[in-house]
């Protein structure tokens, strides 16, 4: 073969390996059957960001070949309605997914992760090793980078007690990340970081896995996780009444332990009720107190009546 004709199937084949196959995601938004104009429409894993027209679609041209997640959402008056479907993008040719828009939050205006915030929670256990009731309280401790990404450490204690736990997270507008976990001498790192995505639309359910890597010396283990908006309640507990707080179902499964949690969370506030259960216990906290940054802290007198209600059903 030649010099020249070396050179030219060298250039063909760069050519080819360089190319990147991408495909066209066609969005159509609804509510309640009817078309919804000027929704912003977000393909991720492109970060790529439109708005429907008048008939409620929008076409997204270019979009690389592969798994995608289409997020759509409106927001007015306060009210955050939104979306989010899967597809897979062809190497060439189109794809279509329709949205229907539901009652929606951004996570991380539930979860205020600033610094200096605190939760006190009356903490209730009950399992094989007895029942009991205890004062818990949480701190966001300090801000660190992870990865070249802001995050925050928080601590949590028992009253008048020394650190008990502290995990490594994040929670902004690019959603809910979880680093790490320390509990005694071990600290658990999570690879890659569990994730998940800030707009949580009732019904849809967020799943992230990692492999669990200890310090301790114990085998690498794997780590599965889900969260799910299921509805919005009105909750009292020893804080206060919360009206519109969103239920989250949890699941985590670490190795051979599974945990099912139910989470309420207010705005601005973050976790004001939490179940969590397994095979061999329950652990329950309840908001007492708390101090956000921004806003005031609160000194409830403490409600009259039951201070919880019975658990819905999921």
């Amino acid at each position: 073969m030649s010099a020249v004709r070396r050179f030219g199937v060298m250039v063909l084949c760069v050519a080819l390996c360089s190319v990147v196959w991408a495909g066209n995601v066609q969005v159509t938004v609804k509510e309640g059957g009817a078309a919804v104009s000027g929704a912003d429409v977000k393909i991720d894993p492109d970060g790529v960001t439109g708005t429907t027209n008048a008939a409620g679609k929008w076409n997204a041209t270019g979009v690389t070949a592969g798994a995608a997640r289409v997020m759509a959402w409106t927001e007015a008056g306060g009210t955050l309605r939104g979306a989010i479907g899967e597809v897979t993008v062809p190497a060439r040719g189109n794809v279509s997914v329709d949205l229907n828009l539901v009652p929606a939050i951004w996570f991380h205006q539930y979860w205020p992760l600033a610094v200096g915030n605190t939760w006190q929670y009356e903490y209730r256990h009950s399992g094989d090793d007895g029942t009991w009731r205890k004062i818990w309280h949480e701190t966001v401790d300090r801000s660190v980078m992870m990865g070249g990404d802001p995050a925050v450490v928080i601590r949590g204690e028992w009253d008048g007690g020394p650190v008990e736990w502290e995990e490594t997270r994040a929670c902004n507008s690019q959603g809910f990340t979880m680093y790490d976990q320390q509990h005694g001498s071990d600290t658990i790192s999570f690879d890659p970081p569990i994730h998940i995505g800030d707009l949580m639309p009732v019904g849809y359910e967020w799943n992230a896995s990692a492999t669990a890597h200890h310090s301790d010396g114990s085998p690498d283990s794997a780590l599965t996780f889900s969260a799910k908006l299921v509805r919005f309640q009105t909750l009292r507990v020893p804080a206060a009444t919360f009206r519109d707080a969103p239920l989250l179902q949890v699941e985590m499964t670490l190795g051979p332990e599974t945990n099912h949690l139910a989470v309420w969370f207010a705005k601005n506030v973050g976790i004001i009720r939490e179940i969590e259960k397994n095979d061999v216990r329950t652990n329950e906290k309840l908001l007492q107190d708390y101090t956000v940054r921004g806003l005031p802290a609160l000194r409830p007198i403490r409600p009259i009546g039951p201070l919880t209600p019975r658990l819905p059903k999921p």
